[in-house]
């Protein structure tokens, strides 16, 4: 079990290029993110969307990330994240990159 505040993965956003990240303004390394279960998404029942104040700036990818993310909400964990970089000359699969910590 994870002990308090302690960073479960970090990931490149899936999705960007679909999302609204252009609006974000202030958005940068240490930005906090907030995730919503997407069941109704009909590309993906799993999907995690990841938001910035409000605004979508992309996805959790699909696969061990996004099923660790499941399995700790199931749990009971609380999760929060943050920006850990964010590059507007990567492309957009590494265009930012985010840190997950359990609560």
């Amino acid at each position: 079990m994870k002990t308090k505040n302690s960073e479960l993965v970090r990931f490149s956003l899936a999705g960007v290029q679909y999302s609204d990240y252009q609006l974000c303004a202030g958005l940068k390394a240490g930005s906090p993110v907030t995730f919503t279960w997407e069941r109704s998404n009909p590309y993906d029942d799993m999907a995690i969307r990841v938001d910035y104040h409000g605004t979508k700036i992309g996805y959790v990818p699909k696969g061990p990330n996004q099923d660790l993310l499941h399995e700790q909400r199931e749990d009971g964990i609380k999760i929060t994240g943050r920006v850990i970089a964010f590059n507007k000359n990567n492309p957009t699969w590494h265009l930012i990159t985010v840190a997950v910590e359990a609560k």
